[in-house]
């Protein structure tokens, strides 16, 4: 059945038209799907929790097709606006309020009528029962739905025969959608394709969603690990997302805002518990803007109360993270009165999740935090056999209320050997970060030979955060613990600015961090511009990968959600949130170029001989000083980061720690290898420094890669630090001696509250029983009021008071802040024109500040750092490598041996048909990379993001791989010899036409870099050693050759 532009269009007809809600009315002014709480001041939104809505799709359906615009608003007087262009509108003013019914167009008198509370992602009921009847996969619908959604489709083009031909496998069936529908063939597949097959792998979504599709169709449990039927393998790492666009229009009194659901690429991603159980297409994920996110007045949160349509399936919001609102796929069907069997309602998940009468004594916000833990990003660890085999530990508290084993429990050693299995950890982990059931924090081997048999764990009060119904029996989901991140300890950690402020500012001289500064950053800078002597290369090579991490961010993408847990990436809290977007690499030295350096430096090319590895080595050099020194951050041999856990046994004193490795790579003040460390350290976390003296105890032996914490004392050791806890917090202890030595603890009354802190603030302390009193009469009323909890609710419910906030501001608020801050986030080549000031200190009385002395250090020896690196990378002479262009030259010789002068005018020709098409490929690349700075005001080919780059670059390097075809040559024997040639061809052209400026360009890298190292190392005077990428991607020179 085709449809016509025409039946996207509807008009908003009066109230009476329609039908009244007694929920919207009731709930007027009372009860929302996001209370929007304003920072006042900086504008920042901090959404809250409940909403009240009808969740069944009210009878009536929805138009055959959706409008090409969808919900509006006017930020003036509020009135929604009927129009041609507009068939899901909804008002501020009005809603809540009595509902209202969108009649149909006059154009299509048979069209259903549409309520207002439904936005129309993708939907037409003829299309959606086509869809069900046919039976096509998950991948098809929600890519159909992507095309319709982005105006890449008309729903006049989805027929029935057209989804016959899309039954099948989604990993076979969703590239046939380009064919299909738009006539694009499928490219051939290569050996160029294969060269990427496991980062193709990595990232496509299909044959993952195939296996997850069939797993469900065998029990709704079997996505959750520990499957005999799937081995090793576990479900919910599909992600389905878009982003929600916000269009305003301009008019002569008012401006309309239109808000619209457009979903975007499916890929790989993270597992949660709630995707394992319920699938992954149960869940898509909302990335919203910016723009709308701090803007209190377009009407977001009556936006996120409607029933979101997908082909006739509802999904509502129901949870969020920072800017990403979270919908789940409930068991309603828009205009059907009927139900999804083994579905829930929206109320129905919520309840099964966080039940409220269970939970009646928290605070409504701590309520609603709590609906966080199902969705944490984690794997599926070892699934328990019953709920009693979680048993109750209690807490250790001191005899002043502190809290001395917070968020701390134990759990079995069976339970320890399972995740060093599933994970192949190389040693058992000492604990582990989890989600259980409503239980959340860490977990740690409990080292007693009277607990040694089954699956047990012991959670203690301060790790329960969700309680359930006594007596019941819980999910499967419940019972499998989510695995978050597993113990690891590393070493020569970098010191945080706002560590090294705090230790500054209790006497450690500023000279010795200067000098720390310098030799850090110039140890790095010689280990990667020494390139003499026996082993320089391999040394080399060894730096560019620690430098880059290289391989840890190989083994991470090939791990797709899994580089936590396994600890490829496992950076502290802090290092996460010191580490912007902008500055993801705080070195300046990506995975890809250090991919590159050490593929070149592989087949045999030396920064003294070849311009290609010069250039990346000093691009990745250079960006080195500039975002070390800008970020004013060093490393620290004497230091490690581990977990913080308190002591099993309480055999460590007062103030007392220890610190063990599970191998000899701890450097101690003597300048010995080690695995234990004694003596006085220095343990900060985030911006909280204190002493803390390193021991050794028997008992604690098998306490490895952890730091664990006295129990002693009046208050909880790690509570010192910034309020921590060991719930997961990680903590760094530092021995070097000229910070130890010079160091002095804070007065302890600093970390107090101030007397009269409590009235700065306000408190939303409903608990979870009043609300339940206070909504009680909703049930009655028969209206069907569910409650959720959307979007990142403080847990304390506490607020700033206004008169508060706009007072400090007077007081301290200063735009620009600290120079040495805005030093830091100024891109380089910008300069600042407003006209505030930066923050100033009093130096007369408290002296120079760290930071101002660091970045005027900084800066004095990084110019210094970057005139030698100029030196040091002074351009080569222009010269041919003769290894790369003997290919070339000896195809030439071939075609001109012999006496038979028709066989001398075939191999000419072949070799004419490979430069020309080399040329050709030549051009392209010339056209690619420059396209984007031939228009005005545009941004060169290297500042676009690394993806775009990559995908130019690809389709370029494919296209050069994939002619001429063999079957175009006469004479020319294989592929083999046919890769050498062009790839050598490719280095000499490129060289011809760069002979009068620098001698070459990256052209035949960027299209033939396999090639031309295989060209080098075969030439190798001694052997070189054919290896297959999968024992390639895995090798690594030990640190010290």
């Amino acid at each position: 059945m085709d449809y016509d532009d025409k039946d996207l269009t509807s008009v908003v007809d009066g109230p009476e038209s329609g039908y009244d809600s007694e929920a919207s009315s009731f709930y007027e002014g009372d009860i929302s799907l996001i209370e929007q709480y304003e920072d006042e001041g900086s504008g920042k939104r901090i959404f809250s929790i409940i909403y009240a809505v009808n969740l069944v799709c009210l009878p009536g359906g929805v138009p055959n097709t959706p409008p090409h615009s969808d919900s509006e608003v006017s930020e003036t007087s509020g009135k929604r606006k009927g129009g041609s262009d507009s068939g899901d509108s909804y008002d501020a003013s009005d809603v809540p309020g009595p509902s209202k019914r969108i009649r149909p167009s006059e154009e299509d008198p048979e069209s259903p009528p549409h309520p207002e509370d439904i936005h129309i992602i993708a939907h037409s009921p003829v299309i959606a029962s086509l869809i069900e009847k046919i039976g096509v996969s998950h991948g098809v619908r929600y890519e159909l739905a992507r095309l319709i959604s982005a105006g890449k489709l008309h729903y006049r083009k989805i027929t029935e025969d057209k989804l016959l031909q899309l039954r099948g496998p989604n990993q076979d069936a969703v590239p046939k959608i380009a064919e299909v529908f738009f006539g694009e063939k499928s490219s051939r597949y290569t050996d160029f394709d294969s060269a990427f097959a496991n980062e193709i792998a990595a990232h496509s979504p299909w044959a993952e969603l195939d296996k997850e599709e069939e797993a469900h169709s065998f029990g709704p449990y079997e996505g959750l690990g520990n499957n005999p039927r799937y081995p090793g393998w576990y479900g919910g790492k599909v992600r389905f997302s878009a982003r929600l666009q916000l269009n305003s229009k301009k008019g002569d009194k008012q401006v309309k805002n239109t808000f619209k659901i457009i979903l975007d690429d499916c890929a790989l991603g993270t597992s949660f518990r709630h995707a394992r159980r319920w699938g992954s297409w149960s869940f898509l994920r909302v990335k919203v803007p910016a723009q709308a996110f701090y803007d209190t007045k377009i009407g977001l949160d009556l936006f996120f109360r409607k029933k979101f349509v997908i082909w006739g399936y509802v999904f509502r919001a129901c949870y969020a993270m920072g800017d990403n609102v979270f919908f789940y796929w409930t068991n309603d069907l828009c205009g059907i009165p009927r139900t999804i069997p083994g579905r829930l309602s929206l109320e129905e998940f919520i309840q099964w999740h966080n039940p409220l009468a269970s939970n009646s004594n928290q605070l409504m916000t701590k309520w609603s935090e709590r609906m966080r833990l199902g969705f944490s990003n984690s794997i599926p660890g070892p699934h328990l056999d019953a709920r009693h085999s979680i048993l109750e530990e209690p807490d250790i508290v001191s005899e002043k209320g502190s809290v001395m084993t917070d968020g701390c429990g134990f759990s079995t050693r069976i339970l320890h050997l399972l995740i060093r299995d599933q994970l192949s950890l190389s040693l058992l982990p000492t604990a582990f970060q989890f989600r259980l059931a409503g239980y959340k924090g860490m977990s740690m081997l409990r080292d007693d030979p009277e607990y040694v048999e089954g699956k047990r764990v012991w959670v203690r009060p301060s790790q329960t955060k969700i309680k359930y119904p006594t007596g019941v029996t819980l999910d499967p989901s419940m019972l499998t613990i989510d695995l978050l991140r597993t113990s690891h300890m590393s070493t020569e950690c970098s010191i945080s600015n706002d560590i090294l402020i705090n230790l500054a500012e209790n006497g450690v001289p500023h000279d010795v961090f200067i000098e720390m500064l310098k030799t850090s950053v110039r140890g790095l800078v010689a280990g990667l511009t020494t390139w003499d002597g026996p082993l320089a290369m391999l040394n080399l090579w060894t730096n560019v990968e620690r430098a880059g991490g290289v391989l840890a961010g190989r083994r991470a993408r090939e791990a797709v959600g899994e580089a936590r847990v396994r600890g490829y990436r496992n950076r502290s809290p802090e290092e996460d949130e010191l580490n912007d977007d902008d500055d993801a690499d705080e070195d300046g030295f990506s995975e890809n170029v250090g991919d590159t350096i050490m593929m070149l430096l592989e087949a045999g090319f030396t920064p003294q001989e070849t311009p290609i590895l010069r250039e990346k080595l000093k691009q990745s050099v250079v960006k080195k000083i500039e975002n070390r020194m800008k970020n004013l951050r060093f490393r620290v041999e004497e230091s490690c980061t581990a977990f913080a856990i308190p002591d099993p046994f309480g055999v460590l004193g007062h103030n007392e720690i220890q610190i063990k490795s599970s191998s000899r790579n701890l450097k101690g003040t003597d300048g010995m290898i080690t695995d234990t460390i004694l003596g006085d350290v220095l343990n900060p976390c985030k911006g909280h420094v204190m002493f803390a003296r390193a021991v050794e105890h028997h008992l604690l032996r098998n306490y490895t890669d952890v730091i664990v914490f006295s129990i002693k004392g009046d208050r909880r050791l790690i509570d010192w630090l910034g309020g921590g806890d060991y719930d997961g917090d990680v903590a760094t202890a530092i021995w070097t001696l000229a910070l130890v030595l010079l160091f002095l603890n804070a007065d302890e009354a600093l970390s107090e509250e101030p007397a009269g802190l409590d009235l700065c603030f306000k408190r939303d302390a409903e608990k979870v029983s009043d609300f339940i009193e206070r909504t009680r009469t909703l049930h009655l009323k028969n209206l069907g009021a569910k409650f959720c909890r959307v979007l990142d609710a403080p847990k304390t419910g506490y607020r700033i008071k206004k008169e508060t906030l706009a007072a400090d501001t007077k007081m301290y608020s200063n735009s620009l802040g600290p120079r040495w801050k805005a030093e830091m986030k100024k891109k380089i080549g910008k300069t600042n024109e407003s006209n505030m000031t930066y923050t100033r200190r009093d130096v007369a009385k408290l002296g120079p500040f760290i930071m101002d002395v660091l970045r005027h250090a900084a800066d004095k020896e990084k110019d210094g750092l970057l005139t030698e690196m100029d030196i040091k990378f002074a351009p080569l002479r222009i010269a041919l490598d003769p290894v790369l262009v003997a290919p070339w030259e000896a195809a030439e010789a071939w075609a001109e041996r012999g006496s038979n002068a028709e066989l001398t005018r075939m191999k000419r020709y072949d070799l004419s048909i490979i430069a020309k098409h080399v040329q050709n490929i030549f051009n392209k690349h010339k056209e690619v990379i420059s396209v984007n700075t031939r228009k005005k005001d545009s941004a060169g080919f290297t500042n676009l993001p690394i993806e775009a780059r990559q995908d130019r670059l690809r389709a370029i390097s494919k296209e050069f791989y994939s002619g001429p075809q063999l079957s175009q040559l006469q004479l020319v024997p294989d592929e083999a010899t046919l890769a050498r040639w062009r790839a050598s061809y490719a280095y000499k052209f490129d060289a011809e036409q760069h002979m009068r400026k620098t001698g070459w360009s990256r052209f035949p890298w960027n299209v033939a870099m396999r090639d031309l190292c295989l060209i080098k190392a075969s030439a190798s005077p001694g052997q070189y050693t054919p290896m297959i990428d999968e024992f390639a991607q895995r090798m690594k020179l030990p640190k010290r050759l």
